[in-house]
């Protein structure tokens, strides 16, 4: 219910007013950069997104049961949800990285049959992966304030349009960046029915320890 419909640039806006989030779902940048006195972008939506991707694999592939026992091991010290990422200190300085649970998790469905050569499932825990729990963002595209609504209008509509650095890392994909990768899978499961599901039989094949 928080969920708003902004027509500004994300660089443009002035300080975010939704003060809460499910912090599960709260990507790193929260706690590494501080992001309560600035608009959240798209970018953190997109790694709030990967989360949820994640536990609808896990359900799919191993059932409920698997899932409430992954959800269990990504947990603190005093039983509260804890997000995706794990912080430590390197050079005195805060770093993230994905959770260790969480990557467990990740490597587990790799090896799974369903996810042996081009399928579905293998495409979508790949843009998991590479593309949405992913902890480095790309630069944002430098936006010039206008006064005039039609210009801001258009950088609006451009607000995803990011230029990256060379950068031997991955990147967080922007909205526009998912988006054509799940066209791309919507697109080859046309073509081919298979692609959506090996037929393997599920029986025996546990989740993530």
């Amino acid at each position: 219910g928080l969920a708003k419909h902004h027509t500004v640039a994300t660089q443009l806006r002035q300080a975010t007013t939704t003060r809460y989030g499910t912090v599960r779902y709260e990507p790193p940048e929260v706690i590494i950069r501080k992001l309560s006195s600035q608009g959240r972008s798209r970018l953190y939506d997109i790694w709030s997104l990967g989360c949820i991707y994640l536990e609808l694999i896990v359900w799919l592939l191993y059932g409920y049961d698997e899932l409430m026992r992954f959800n269990e091991s990504i947990k603190g010290s005093l039983q509260e949800p804890s997000p995706y990422f794990a912080i430590g200190i390197k050079n005195n300085i805060q770093v993230a990285k994905v959770h260790p649970n969480v990557q467990a998790c990740l490597d587990h469905i790799s090896r799974d049959p369903e996810c042996v050569g081009t399928t579905a499932m293998s495409d979508l825990l790949d843009i998991i992966r590479t593309k949405m729990l992913v902890v480095d963002l790309p630069q944002p595209r430098p936006i010039v304030q206008d006064s005039d609504e039609r210009n801001n209008s258009i950088a609006a509509t451009n607000a995803d349009i990011i230029i990256s650095p060379p950068n031997p890392r991955p990147t967080r994909a922007t909205a526009r960046a998912l988006c054509k990768s799940l066209d791309d899978m919507i697109s080859k499961g046309q073509t081919n029915k298979y692609y959506w599901s090996t037929g393997t039989a599920r029986e025996g094949f546990s989740g993530p320890r």
